[in-house]
């Protein structure tokens, strides 16, 4: 018998005209057991996410059966501790997001590269790579020849398994895969 896998996520949920009750109610029914903390304006949910959850589309058909509108950010797979370091920094971005709707980290981002050149954010994202010039020069040459290995290789003066594998691992450290056309812009729009 195949073990579940567990997935932890957290929820940033704003709710601009519905009972917050009601949604933590609808939780309780998706989630069963559940830690939430109230802040300003709406809460925020840790749970563990299983395969046939299908927790995203159970909050799809809620906003559209009760016709209500809320802000809700669903985090990437975070550890607890990670849980804890990003909270803060994603209340504050979310809390710029025009719009009602449910969020993830890309459309987070993507938004807020569109609006604001934040250092934190950049900080939040690169990482170790946030001074890496490098790695820089290597992303930008590689998103300009429309994310081509060998072209890229070939101005970067690299071989094409050593460009691989550097992206490897930038994808392995910060969870964006440059060879992907949302995530390359994404870090693009960082670096540039």
């Amino acid at each position: 018998m195949m073990k579940k896998t567990i997935n932890r996520y957290f929820v940033y949920l704003e709710n601009s005209n519905s009972d917050g009750k009601s949604l933590l109610e609808l939780f309780n029914s998706l989630l069963g057991v559940f830690n939430y903390i109230e802040i300003e304006n709406g809460f925020i949910i840790e749970y563990n996410d299983y395969e046939d959850l299908m927790f995203e589309e159970s909050l799809k058909a809620y906003i559209y059966d009760v016709n209500t509108t809320f802000k809700c950010f669903i985090s990437d797979i975070l550890s607890e501790c990670e849980i804890k370091s990003n909270e803060d920094v994603m209340i504050k971005y979310l809390k710029k997001m025009k719009c009602n709707k449910l969020y993830h980290s890309h459309d987070v981002v993507m938004e807020l590269v569109k609006i604001y050149d934040d250092e934190d954010i950049k900080a939040l994202i690169l990482g170790d790579y946030l001074l890496d010039f490098e790695m820089q020069t290597i992303i930008t040459t590689f998103v300009e020849n429309d994310l081509n290995i060998l072209t890229s290789s070939k101005k970067l003066y690299m071989h094409r398994n050593t460009l691989m594998n550097k992206l490897d691992r930038f994808c392995e450290k910060t969870g964006y895969d440059i060879r992907k056309f949302k995530d390359a812009y994404v870090i693009y729009s960082l670096i540039k």
